[in-house]
């Protein structure tokens, strides 16, 4: 049972950190983007 629970988090945790990746990605891409308009 503990087993399984840690594993659940783990797995968690990776997805959290995927998402919070992939959106810092999305933001600096966003970024660079506008930067680029306004120059």
């Amino acid at each position: 049972m503990s087993h399984h629970s840690e594993h659940y988090k783990f797995h968690l945790n990776n997805t959290v950190n995927y998402f919070v990746e992939n959106i810092r990605g999305f933001w600096v891409f966003q970024a660079d983007i506008t930067l680029n308009l306004l120059v």
